[in-house]
C-alpha cells in the first residue's frame, strides 16, 4: 500500500470516533440514538476539534477525554486492518462499516455489558447491501452468498453454545457472530475459522487469569464481545498471511 492510504484511513476512523463514542454510550445505556454528539451541559455540539482542552467551548463543562481515546482507537483500527488485509479502495465502505460498528460494540459491551439490537440489526442489513455492491464492482473479492451462509452458521453455532453455557454467552454475542460471520465469511471460510479461534483465545486467557487471581468468579458476567471482535480484526488483518506461514 502507498503512503497516503493508511493516513487517509486513519483520518476517516479518527473523525468518526466522536460519533462512534456517542452511539456506544447512548445505545448501550438504552437512551435514544444521537447521531450528532452534544455537550451534556449546554446541549451545544461538542467542539471535538478542541478535545485536548477537556472542556466544552460553550459552557466549560468537562468533556470526557475518553472521546479522544475512542477516536485514536478507531483511527488505528481503520489504518491497521484494511492496510494489513490489503483491502482495495472499493471494499473500504463495506469494511469501514464493519469496523465502525464493532468499535461501537466494544465500548458498549465494556461499559454496559450490552450489544444493542438497534445497532446489530441495521449493521447486518447494511453489511449485506455494502458487500453486495462490493461484489458487483469486483466479483473476485468475495461472495455475499458465502458470507450469508457463514453468518447463519456462526449464529447457529454460538446460539447452541449459549444454550449449553446456560446464560454464560449472551444473545448479544450470538447476534454479533452473525455479523462477524457475514464479513469474515465473505473473505473465506478459513478467515472465519481463524477469527473464531483468535476470539476464543483472546477471551479465554484473560478469563482464566481473572479466575485464578479471584478477581472474578464463575458466576460473574464477563464481556465476550470485545475478544470476539478482536479476533475478527486480527483474522481480517493477518489471517491469510498466518495461513500461508502455517501451511508452509
Amino acid at each position: 500500500m502507498t503512503f497516503p492510504y493508511p493516513v487517509l484511513t486513519f483520518l476517516v476512523g479518527f473523525l468518526a470516533g466522536p460519533v462512534i463514542h456517542e452511539l456506544a454510550v447512548s445505545t448501550g445505556a438504552g437512551e435514544p440514538r444521537r447521531w450528532r454528539p452534544r455537550c451534556r451541559g449546554c446541549d451545544l455540539a461538542r467542539p471535538f476539534r478542541r478535545w485536548w482542552s477537556g472542556r466544552c467551548a460553550g459552557c466549560g463543562t468537562p468533556v470526557r477525554r475518553r472521546v479522544a481515546f475512542v477516536s485514536v482507537l478507531s483511527g488505528a483500527v481503520f489504518a491497521i486492518v484494511p492496510v494489513s488485509a490489503e483491502l482495495p479502495a472499493f471494499a473500504l465502505p463495506a469494511y469501514g462499516w464493519f469496523l465502525s460498528v464493532t468499535v461501537v460494540f466494544v465500548i458498549s459491551d465494556l461499559d454496559h455489558r450490552r450489544i444493542p439490537n438497534r445497532i446489530t440489526y441495521p449493521a447486518i442489513v447494511g453489511g449485506v447491501g455494502l458487500l453486495g455492491l462490493t461484489e458487483l464492482v469486483a466479483p473476485n473479492s468475495g461472495s455475499v452468498v458465502r458470507g450469508l451462509v457463514a453468518g447463519a452458521v456462526a449464529f447457529g453455532v454460538f446460539l447452541l453454545l449459549g444454550i449449553l453455557a446456560r446464560g454464560g454467552l449472551g444473545m448479544g454475542d450470538v447476534k454479533l457472530m452473525a455479523l462477524v460471520g457475514l464479513f469474515l465469511g465473505y473473505r473465506g471460510w478459513d478467515v472465519l475459522l481463524l477469527g473464531v479461534v483468535f476470539g476464543a483465545l483472546a477471551g479465554g486467557f484473560p478469563a482464566i487469569v481473572l479466575l485464578l487471581t479471584r478477581r472474578a468468579g464463575r458466576k460473574d458476567e464477563l464481556p465476550y464481545g470485545p475478544p470476539l471482535i478482536l479476533g475478527a480484526w486480527v483474522a481480517l488483518a493477518a489471517g491469510e498471511r498466518f495461513l500461508t506461514w502455517y501451511l508452509g
